[in-house]
């Protein structure tokens, strides 16, 4: 598994997600905007959740992939998980890849440069009272949202 926050020289969004599609297809991945991301752990259970989700038969997406951005930012609707979750520049993305091919390789193929792995939330993007924050982690408020959402499935 690999959480990198990268930059990428190709600058339509939408080009460089085809291009990524086309080299890494029928393996994990996600392109994430860091707003949603606090921490590697909340990607790992969100894979864990997506994963279960299809082996149960709850799964609300077609795809591990987007069934994986549905776990991450709590929603319940494809369309609005990509809206909210989904990288929406190329300067700034999180690249999340869990398959066999190395990812430099892939990053030399979408002219991407890695970038320092630190984690920026957006308190107001991930829709968290700021006053919580005296008595929980983040982590812990974001990973209790996406246990929600599962119960309410």
């Amino acid at each position: 598994m690999v959480l990198l926050r990268i930059y990428s020289e190709i600058e339509d969004i939408k080009k460089l997600f085809q291009i990524i599609n086309d080299l890494i297809k029928n393996e994990i991945y996600q392109l994430i905007d860091p707003k949603y991301i606090v921490s590697e752990r909340q990607i790992e259970i969100a894979l864990d959740k997506a994963k279960n989700a299809f082996k149960q038969g709850k799964n609300k997406s077609k795809s591990l992939n987007n069934e994986l951005l549905l776990w991450i930012c709590a929603e319940k609707h494809v369309s609005q998980a990509i809206k909210k979750a989904g990288a929406k520049k190329t300067s700034d993305f999180f690249l999340f890849y869990k398959g066999n091919k190395k990812i430099e390789n892939i990053l030399e193929q979408i002219q991407a440069k890695k970038l320092k792995l630190e984690f920026t939330p957006d308190l107001k993007a991930l829709k968290i009272d700021k006053k919580l924050l005296k008595t929980y982690k983040l982590e812990d408020l974001v990973l209790e949202k996406m246990a929600v959402s599962y119960l309410e499935r």
